[in-house]
């Protein structure tokens, strides 16, 4: 992928998220990185879930728990957030496909938002599509 296809944004995020896996010793960014970035830093982001009523601060936490599952990497030739994992690179194959269906011109966060849906596997996803089902129930 070339960051020349990125809204700036997004290349900040992606930036931000390979920050995290560095300082938590991960040896690969993930999806979980990306939107643990987005949902702290994107105002689009926490407007679009807000829109979407979904409660972001219900969302951090499961994103915070399934990055402490990700087990650190220790060692003296170990290189931290230098690779992405399989499913950050789906995620950014499914955002690129997005940004073509749109007809835009650069993968922005609106279209990793929607990517995002496509990993139902996903705790980001998981956590979100909950949230859905109790307002269901509520209704």
């Amino acid at each position: 992928m070339e960051m020349q296809k990125f809204t700036q944004q997004v290349q900040e995020t992606i930036g931000e998220a390979q920050k995290l896996a560095v300082s938590l010793e991960h040896q690969a960014i993930d999806v979980l990185h990306v939107f643990q970035v987005l949902l702290q830093e994107s105002d689009f982001a926490k407007r679009v879930y807000e829109v979407a009523e979904v409660d972001i601060n219900l969302v951090k936490p499961n994103i915070e728990a399934a990055l402490e599952k990700i087990p650190a990497v220790m060692g003296t030739n170990v290189k931290y957030g230098e690779s992405m994992t399989n499913e950050l690179y789906q995620l950014m194959i499914r955002a690129e496909t997005e940004e073509k269906e749109l007809e835009d011109e650069f993968i922005s966060t609106e279209h990793l938002l929607l990517a995002v849906m496509e990993q139902r596997e996903n705790a980001v996803t998981q956590s979100i599509m909950a949230q859905g089902k109790k307002q269901k129930k509520t209704s």
